[in-house]
Parts: structure tokens; C-alpha cells; sequence
């Protein structure tokens, strides 16, 4: 294709080692430096290319040059600016940064972190993908750098370290662009005047889906967790990271069940490993299992907990309606409940915990029966009466 120029003498001072992103199908371009004495905090923005207007004359961060510059936000509507070599007067004089401002009109910027989790540096390359911005390598001056960093794009401030020394050789002033899952590395400068090799990454996998439902009642509760993709998945309860702590537990996914047999809250964090994908982000939910249950109505609300089983088959199976406690701490549950079945359905039988309870059809109607037991230290006494227009039996039986 062919180029043409748009403009021989923009409105901003010349420069190098300046940052341009695109917002809005809006320009702005920051920073940057002529030769080693004079450094810019001025920003620039344009619509087209040809004409710009000065949105300020100094912005909030020092002035700099070699800094990253890009888009974030939830809504993709934040400039955000990071390190980069601040100019300190003297020729040479010069001190790396590890700062962050963010604007999201170019005019007003402030800070989302003095001080980031990153060691102070210029010449790293930035790049979006996945949800979150990626800081790479860099060097401060008299090191160069090969770490990675990830910020959510929704919290710029907060950055944690990938990996303390990627695959490929420390390097700065290298381009890294991002793909739908993938980042890409080329070139840079570091130990060698100039590399011509080029680098991509694993995508960070998916991160395991964990239950929508916060409350459970009845002393226990199962959680599924998933992943859109198969994967090893590892799990704490005490709010650790599982992708580090020694209290981890893991399994293979799509579909473990985490069961739950305890009362109060508790926090679950989960990651995902999978092939050909980098350790997943952390998904963290907070629960609460109640330690006591109580339940007056109808069966819908049955089947989370062990002391429902019973209840919960007797309504798979014939419908009807309950009256249950259960003590966790003491293991002792009583109360009542009665199940009717419908006639239309034809027999239909549950085994829960040594009782076979079943509905029958006796010369087309409906039978009808009430169970009444207490559980206490694993010792069940159930009496079962049931009752009909032709018949009547009661049964006992001690575990």
C-alpha cells in the first residue's frame, strides 16, 4: 500500500522515545524526549492525524520517555501510562519508573499506583489479552529484564508477577503484540545489540467456574466447579492461593464436587492447568453452609444435604411435604414428613440409609404413608405406618 504524509509539522514538539495509543477512534500521543536534556509530560490528541490540540501541558507524571502506554478498563475506556525513564536534567541523567497513571480523557490524569509491583524500568513492552495487561521484560539501565507481570484491566494498580524469568533472553525496547489468547514477542535489545528472534506464549487458561448458589443449608453442601476446557484443577478452602499453597487439593476436570460436611463460611479458591495454556487465574467465592436446618414446606427445597436424603427421595419419588430439623454439632436431626404418590406414575421405590420406602398402587389408587424418625449417633429407630382405604401395616426397623 502506499503512504502519504499527513502532516509536515504537527502541532507538538519533535521527539522520540515517545506513546501513542488509539481510544474512541481518538489519538493521543504522550511523553518522549529530545536527545538526553529535554523530556515531554505533555499530551496530545487527534482525530485524524493532521490536526492536534494540546489537552494539556503537563500532565500529572513526571516527564519521561520510554514508557508504556495502552488502553484498559472495564469498558475499554482508560489511557493508562506506566514507567518509564524519567529525565532528571544533567545529559545521561536519567532514573526508571514504576509508576501508573491512568486518564480517561487525556486532561486529567491520577495515580493507581506511586510504587507497582514491578521493579522500576523503561523499554517494557505492554500488551491486553485475556482480560488483563501484560507488562513484560524492560530494562533500568543496567539490567534487563525477562519477568512478566498481569494487571486486571478493570484495577491497573494491582500487579502480580507470572514468572519471575520467562523462556526467552532479557531484553527491552522489543515489540510485543497480543492474539485472541497469545501474546507475541520480536526483537528487543539486551545481552546482544539487537535480537531477531521472535517468542509467543502459552494463553492463560480459562478459570474454573465456581457455583453461583452462596448459601446452603442442612450441615453440608456440594459444589461443582468447572472448566470450559479439560484440566487439572487445584483448590483450598482457607482462601490460600491454590496454585501455591501446600493445602491445595486437586482433580481432574470438567466436574469435581468439592462436599462440604460443616457449618459457617468459607472461602473456596480454584485454579486450572490444562495443556498447551498457562496457570489459570484464580476464581475465589465465599460460602456459608448453615448448622442448623429447619425446613416447614413443600419438598422443592430438599436434596443439598446429607440429613435430606431421605426427605429428598421420598419426594423424587412421590411428592409431598416436611416438617426436619437437624443439629449439627450434636448429629441428632428429627421431624416429620409425608409423602403422597400419584397413581399415574406406577410404583416407585428409594433405598436411603438401610429403609426401603415405596409408593404402591393398590387397585388403582393412591397410597398414602407418614415416616417419623430420630437420628442419633448414627443409630436410626424408624416406625413406618402405612395406611390405605384396603389395607393397613406397620413396620419396624432398628439400625
Amino acid at each position: 500500500s502506499s503512504w502519504r504524509q499527513a502532516t509536515g509539522g504537527a502541532q507538538w514538539a519533535p521527539r522520540s522515545g515517545h506513546s501513542l495509543v488509539t481510544l474512541n477512534q481518538t489519538m493521543f500521543l504522550t511523553a518522549g524526549r529530545q536527545g538526553m536534556t529535554v523530556a515531554f509530560n505533555d499530551v496530545f490528541s487527534s482525530t485524524d492525524g493532521i490536526t492536534w490540540t494540546q489537552l494539556t501541558a503537563a500532565a500529572n507524571f513526571s516527564q519521561r520517555f520510554d514508557a508504556s502506554f495502552f488502553v484498559a478498563g472495564m469498558n475499554n475506556n482508560l489511557i493508562v501510562l506506566a514507567a518509564g525513564q524519567q529525565m532528571n536534567g544533567p545529559v545521561n541523567a536519567t532514573t526508571p519508573c514504576n509508576d501508573v497513571y491512568l486518564s480517561t480523557d487525556g486532561v486529567t490524569w491520577s495515580a493507581a499506583a506511586f510504587q507497582a509491583t514491578f521493579s522500576a524500568r523503561s523499554g517494557a513492552g505492554v500488551a491486553v489479552s485475556g482480560g488483563s495487561v501484560w507488562l513484560v521484560g524492560g530494562t533500568d539501565g543496567d539490567n534487563f529484564f525477562n519477568d512478566v507481570y498481569s494487571a486486571p484491566v478493570s484495577d491497573v494498580g494491582s500487579w502480580t508477577q507470572a514468572t519471575t524469568a520467562a523462556a526467552f533472553p532479557a531484553r527491552s525496547s522489543f515489540s510485543l503484540a497480543p492474539s485472541a489468547s497469545s501474546l507475541f514477542l520480536m526483537g528487543g535489545t539486551g545481552d546482544q545489540p539487537e535480537y531477531g528472534d521472535a517468542w509467543f506464549s502459552f494463553p492463560v487458561g480459562p478459570a474454573p467456574v465456581l457455583p453461583a448458589q452462596t448459601q446452603y443449608g442442612c450441615c453440608s453442601a456440594v459444589l461443582p466447579i468447572t472448566t470450559s476446557v479439560p484440566a487439572v484443577i487445584s483448590y483450598t478452602l482457607d482462601g490460600s492461593d491454590p496454585a501455591t499453597s501446600s493445602t491445595a487439593m486437586t482433580y481432574n476436570s470438567p466436574g469435581i464436587l468439592v462436599q462440604m460436611r460443616q457449618g459457617g463460611s468459607f472461602t473456596l479458591s480454584a485454579v486450572g492447568r490444562s495443556a498447551n495454556y498457562t496457570t489459570s487465574f484464580a476464581a475465589t467465592s465465599s460460602y456459608y453452609i448453615s448448622p442448623m436446618f429447619t425446613n416447614s414446606s413443600t419438598c422443592q427445597g430438599f436434596g443439598n444435604g446429607w440429613c435430606s436424603l431421605l426427605q429428598h427421595q421420598c419426594c423424587l419419588n412421590c411428592g409431598g411435604s416436611a416438617d426436619w430439623s437437624v443439629d449439627c454439632a450434636t448429629q441428632e436431626q428429627s421431624g416429620t414428613f409425608t409423602c403422597s404418590c400419584n397413581g399415574s406414575n406406577g410404583p416407585s421405590a428409594g433405598l436411603i440409609a438401610g429403609i426401603v420406602i415405596s409408593c404402591l398402587v393398590v387397585g388403582g389408587l393412591a397410597v398414602f404413608f407418614t415416616v417419623r424418625f430420630v437420628i442419633m449417633r448414627k443409630k436410626l429407630a424408624a416406625q413406618v405406618a402405612l395406611l390405605s382405604e384396603i389395607d393397613e401395616r406397620s413396620y419396624e426397623r432398628a439400625l
